[in-house]
Parts: C-alpha cells; sequence; structure tokens
C-alpha cells in the first residue's frame, strides 16, 4: 500500500474533486467526524466544499487513511474512463499493462461509440494516479517491462504461434498468386502462333497495366503519381494497334445514353428555387433536365455541356483462346484515335457496382505477389 500512500499523498485534492459527496460523508463518519445531517454550512461555503475541505486537511495529514477507508468501502473509489485520464495511454498500452496485471480494469459500462453500444472499460483512480505520478519516462519504462512480461504469457505466445501460421499461410497464398500469373504467360506463349505473338504480348501486357493503373486510381497514395506512367505506356500501344492493320484488331466507340457532361451555375434566383424544392436531394443537373427551358433562357445562369465527355473508344484484340479489351475516356483518346464516326457503335453492358464502367483493378495482394516492375516491360 506504500505506493497508493504516495499517490494520495501528491494527489490529495484531484481524488477529493473526483468523490461525491456521500462518500466525503462517509469517509467523515468512518474517521468519527460527526456530521449533522441537517447541518447548513455558512452562507460562503456550499456543503460539498466545506466537507471536501475537512476531508482534505485530515488526508494530508495522514495520506494511508483514505486509503483504509477504500479498502474498508472498495465502492467509494472513483473510477475514470480511458477518455478522462490525466495523461494520454494508447488501447493496446491499457491492454498490455492490464494483461500483465499492472492495470486492473475496475468495471465496464454501457457506452454508444460509432452508432453501437458496446462495453467499455474503466479503471480505479488510485491506478491511473499510481501512472501518473511515475511520470512520462516510468510509463515508458513500466510498458517495456510489460513488453517482457508478456511474452511468457500463454495467450501470447498462442498469438504468436497463431501469427506465424497466418504469415506462412499468406506467403503460401502470396506464392500460389505468383506461379498462376506467370503460368498464364506460359500459357499464351504456349497456345499463340509465333507470328501472332508480338501482337498477343502487347495486348497481355497492356491488360496489365491498365489494371494497375486502375489500381492506383483507387489506392491514392505516395505511389499514385505512377498513375501517369501507366496511362503513357497504354496510350503507346493504343497508338501501336492503330497502326496495324492485324485481322485480330478491331476498334469501335462507345456511348452510353447520357454521354455528355453537363456543367450547371444557377442563378441567385434559380437557386434558392432549387434548394427550396430539392433541399439538396438531388444533383443540380437532375433540377436541370427539369427545369431546362427555364434554365436555359434565364440569362443570369450558365450550362456548359462537353460533348461525348463520358463516351469511351474501345478497341479488341482477340483470336479464338485470347480476348484483349480496351476502353478509352473520349477526352484522353480523341487525339489517338480521331473522329468517333468512322468507327462502328458497340454496346456493352456496364459495370452496374463496379468502380470503374468497365474493366477491374490489379488485385492489391496479385500487384504484390508478382512485384509491380514486372508489369512495365
Amino acid at each position: 500500500m506504500s505506493d497508493l500512500t504516495d499517490v494520495v499523498a501528491e494527489y490529495a485534492t484531484d481524488l477529493i474533486d473526483l468523490l461525491p459527496v456521500v462518500s466525503l460523508k462517509d469517509f467523515l463518519h468512518w474517521y468519527q467526524l460527526q456530521v449533522d445531517p441537517e447541518f447548513q454550512p455558512p452562507p460562503a461555503k456550499a456543503k460539498r466544499a466545506l466537507f471536501a475541505e475537512v476531508t482534505l486537511n485530515l488526508v494530508q495529514a495522514e495520506p494511508a487513511n483514505l486509503l483504509q477507508f477504500f479498502d474498508a468501502e472498495p465502492e467509494t473509489i472513483p473510477e475514470l474512463e480511458a477518455n478522462r485520464w490525466p495523461f494520454a495511454m494508447s488501447y493496446d498500452q491499457r491492454r498490455l499493462l492490464t494483461a500483465t496485471g499492472h492495470l486492473p480494469v475496475a468495471s465496464t459500462r454501457q457506452a454508444h461509440l460509432y452508432g453501437n453500444n458496446v462495453l467499455v472499460p474503466a479503471y480505479s483512480v488510485l491506478e491511473i494516479f499510481r501512472l501518473q505520478l511515475l511520470g512520462a519516462d516510468g510509463r515508458k519504462a513500466l510498458l517495456t517491462k510489460a513488453r517482457q512480461e508478456a511474452k511468457l504469457l500463454p495467450a501470447y505466445q498462442e498469438a504468436q504461434a497463431q501469427r506465424k501460421q497466418q504469415q506462412l499461410e499468406h506467403r503460401q497464398q502470396r506464392a500460389n498468386l505468383k506461379t498462376a500469373f506467370w503460368q498464364s504467360v506460359e500459357a499464351l506463349r504456349q497456345k499463340v502462333p509465333p507470328a501472332e505473338q508480338p501482337l498477343f504480348q502487347l495486348a497481355f501486357w497492356t491488360q496489365q497495366i491498365n489494371q494497375v493503373q486502375k489500381y492506383w486510381q483507387l489506392h491514392t497514395t505516395d505511389k499514385s503519381h505512377a498513375m501517369a506512367d501507366y496511362y503513357h505506356l497504354k496510350g503507346l500501344a493504343i497508338a501501336e494497334f492503330l497502326e496495324s492493320d492485324d485481322a485480330h484488331i478491331k476498334h469501335g466507340f462507345y456511348r452510353p445514353k447520357q454521354a455528355d457532361r453537363f456543367y450547371v451555375s444557377l442563378c441567385t434566383e434559380h437557386f434558392a428555387d432549387y434548394q427550396l424544392e430539392t433541399d439538396y436531394s438531388i444533383p443540380v443537373y437532375l433540377y436541370y433536365q427539369e427545369h431546362r427551358a427555364a434554365i436555359d433562357a434565364c440569362p443570369m445562369c450558365h450550362v456548359s455541356i462537353t460533348k461525348d465527355y463520358y463516351a469511351l473508344y474501345f478497341t479488341q484484340v482477340k483470336n479464338a483462346d485470347f480476348t484483349f479489351s480496351f476502353h478509352t475516356p473520349y477526352p484522353l483518346g480523341n487525339h489517338l484515335y480521331g473522329p468517333v464516326n468512322q468507327y462502328p457503335r458497340v454496346h456493352h453492358q456496364p459495370n452496374v457496382d463496379g468502380d470503374f464502367t468497365f474493366g477491374h483493378a490489379m488485385d492489391r495482394e496479385l500487384l504484390r505477389a508478382v512485384g509491380e516492375k514486372k508489369y512495365p516491360r
């Protein structure tokens, strides 16, 4: 109890501030100080403040007395949830100290977090102040000690064994992905006649870099600058396909039902009407479609239309065994493909739930298994 006595001596004021008036009154009774239930404190002091002042004087003289009271009446010990601690400690650190016996959980409480009702731990304020008394360096040393102790716990050793098993399984899965990928490359080499190898090899790797490009469109990180390189590589391949007269290559143009992009800037009056009528529940474009005549006639509204913004050029390389298809947005591909009226219209079923109208992004695990540097060859 000696370290907790030091805690009470150091943080007596903070501790007593956390005690409700009933606990202060019970402590004074336990200390054999008579507290008249009908007692009226002086006008300048509330009853709780008066009780706290008397309690503080007693505790500062003999801190162990308060610990003896808590030992006799443990339900009076205040508890705090982690978000109310006087210093920062992460969830993993608290969990580590609890697992190694350095920070017992006093109770659990219901809380509503992130839309769910969950149980959160609460800790004895004595334990919290004991950690505070250690200071930042002391808590750091305690965490280091706890990490060493945790390695001896059966639960930790079991978790480590499971983690190693998962790592082995993950490495095997990645190896399987890598093997299957290079088998597909070899299958292409074996099935395609030698004369057609350059064309279908180019189509295969163009498909791969196109999927890597889509991957980086979905995962914007520091490496996403490489996406521009993949656009460039795809453009070089498309240019090769356009210059070739190989019968395995076909080009077309896909135009969805709503191929044009509308940029609508409403005047103050029409915007107020849009807000009142829709409460922002629909895009401005749909409001414009419903009130097109009035907005087109309004000199203060501005509507600009980009023709075929959502349309796509289409290139396909196909034989009896392999089919490689590429879609290029009209704004990006018009300098390569040229006028759209020279290409037949194609009709494709677009993705409904996917991130892209056609095609898909490279699988993260496959990209890591093969190695990104292997793709732009």
